[in-house]
């Protein structure tokens, strides 16, 4: 009896972790897909960064759990000084200019400029 309980155990976990995998790579194909819908729906926020000395970059936070399935997030975009690597790069600091927050659905609830 004691080692059905083992292998019914191990079984468990790696029927777990196979799950924590795959939502883990599902979870980074997703956040570049949120990327770009938060881009094009921040594009007027965005707009006077874009040329010039300015370099947008992005990164994607979960906020919250959803009831039945699946996670909130927020899209925040920065802009910073953008280095060509021909002389020094200029010191000033990066800083917000946008967020795009996406409901359980990956509705977009909420476009804030700064």
């Amino acid at each position: 009896m004691k080692k059905i309980n083992v292998v019914l155990s191990v079984l468990c976990m790696l029927l777990f972790l196979t799950n924590v995998k795959a939502q883990t790579s599902s979870s980074q194909s997703n956040s570049h897909s949120l990327e770009g819908r938060a881009r094009h729906a921040a594009h007027d926020c965005l707009q006077p960064y874009h040329g010039g000395i300015y370099e947008i970059t992005a990164s994607t936070t979960t906020t919250g759990i959803c009831f039945v399935q699946g996670f909130t997030h927020r899209v925040s975009f920065y802009a910073g000084p953008k280095c060509n690597g021909t002389g020094p790069c200029p010191t000033f600091p990066t800083r917000l200019i946008a967020t795009v927050d996406f409901g359980c659905e990956d509705e977009i609830i909420a476009v804030t400029c700064y």
